[in-house]
């Protein structure tokens, strides 16, 4: 039996995501909004943890056990989770839903103390280049994470309000993208007619975007992704 679809008319409103694998396939040094979110609030958190416990928490028996820490930072409690695992203490990135069993709430301090280790080690690995021993997944971020993120926290200031909402800001970008020293937040709009309608609704998020992103002198860029009926693509930016 023969199926013969339009690769377009299929993919429907999922064509938004093959226009955003589209632009990292085919750029150099761009990295996801999230993945940079992630990077800067853990580089913020290792300085704003006040641990107080003054040993490594212990929880026998296989698995990975935690206990929800007790601190206003990291906002994302779910990207940096301090855990012991099969006996061992560690600090897992942003871990799937389930792996990790919760017992009960950090009155002692002892994970944030871990915790507090974890994301110094994190801070350590992305300005200095020291591998972390108790930070786990570490290689998820990939050069152009590293090097964006140290721009941006390098350059952030202002009272824990404004960087919070640099974060939330910077996990609503589709990417952020490196180019001759410039740091541009990129929206991605994928569709077969490139009208000024069209783009008119991601320009007006960009020019929204840039009240937050201009006090860390980001630029904003507009990718054009443009599928052709005979499997090309265009790809075009538009660049402030």
């Amino acid at each position: 039996m023969l199926i013969r679809v339009n690769l377009l008319e299929t993919l429907g409103a999922g064509i938004g995501y093959f226009g955003e694998y589209i632009f990292a396939k085919v750029l150099q040094k761009v990295s996801r909004g999230e993945t940079i979110a992630m990077l800067v609030e853990g580089l913020y958190s290792a300085d704003k943890i006040a641990p107080r416990g003054t040993s490594m928490p212990h929880e026998k028996g296989r698995g990975v056990y935690s206990k929800h820490v007790l601190s206003e930072w990291p906002i994302h409690k779910s990207w940096f989770v301090p855990v012991v695992e099969d006996g061992a203490p560690a600090v897992i990135l942003d871990p799937p839903r389930g792996l990790v069993k919760y017992i009960g709430r950090d009155t002692e301090g002892v994970y944030a103390l871990l915790l507090s280790l974890g994301l110094k080690e994190l801070k350590d690995y992305v300005l200095k280049g020291v591998s972390p021993t108790l930070l786990k997944d570490f290689d998820i971020f990939t050069e152009t994470d590293i090097e964006i993120a140290a721009v941006i926290y390098e350059r952030l200031r202002g009272e824990p309000d404004f960087v919070a909402s640099v974060i939330e800001t910077l996990r609503e970008v589709d990417f952020l993208l490196v180019e001759n020293g410039v740091v541009y937040h990129v929206e991605v709009k994928t569709t077969m007619r490139p009208t000024d309608p069209k783009l008119r609704k991601k320009r007006t998020l960009l020019q929204k975007r840039q009240q937050i992103m201009e006090k860390l002198g980001l630029r904003p860029a507009l990718a054009v992704v443009i599928p052709r009926e005979n499997w090309e693509v265009e790809v075009w930016f538009e660049k402030s």
